[in-house]
């Protein structure tokens, strides 16, 4: 009996084995993954790079709803910029590209549209925050840029500095109605 107990139990596990083993024995495809290490050592907004210390603060001022009455209207178009080194800062390399990525684990962006969400976006009780809005980032020249999949254009150091054109402005993904806009958003400046 005990040789039985034990020759079932050898079955089942050789059974299970086999059973996981055809659940992993084909595959749909390959992912790979490539990347570089740069030494950006170019300052941004006159502070050393990777210290998260620069603020970048937006007032895209105000705009009535009737502006954003329907899914796609945008209003407030307003430009800002990120400075990268400066004028005999010789760590920040002439002709090396720089460009603006954003942090894609920034808990605001919408990773469909990729525009952000703006505080209160999901709570019905809110009554401080507009409704169906959402902040949409574009380059200097008003292309959008999907922040979860796409990186700012990109822009030539010359002099040790350069100035990266951004815009930003309101996007409605319905009727919006009366409240605050804000958000933010994580980013780092590289080389591509």
């Amino acid at each position: 009996m005990k040789a039985n107990v034990l020759s079932a139990a050898a079955a089942a596990i050789a059974l299970a084995a086999a059973v996981s083993q055809s659940a992993y024995a084909g595959i749909d495809g390959t992912i790979n993954f490539a990347g570089q290490v740069n030494d950006v050592t170019c300052s941004v907004e006159g502070v050393a790079p990777g210290t998260g210390a620069v603020v970048k603060d937006v007032n895209m001022g105000g705009v009535s709803a009737a502006r954003l009455a329907k899914a796609g209207d945008r209003a407030n178009l307003t430009g800002f910029s990120i400075r990268v080194g400066s004028p005999g800062e010789g760590a920040c390399v002439n002709g090396r590209t720089v460009v603006v990525l954003f942090d894609p684990t920034s808990p605001l962006i919408d990773v469909a549209s990729g525009r952000l969400r703006i505080d209160g976006h999901s709570d019905p009780e809110d009554t401080i925050n507009a409704k169906n809005v959402q902040v949409e980032v574009t380059n200097g020249d008003g292309s959008p840029i999907h922040l979860y999949t796409e990186k700012s254009k990109g822009v030539v150091i010359v002099d040790n500095q350069a100035i990266i054109p951004l815009a930003a402005q309101m996007y409605a993904t319905g009727a919006a109605t009366e409240g605050a806009v804000k958000t933010r958003v994580g980013f780092t400046v590289i080389n591509p």
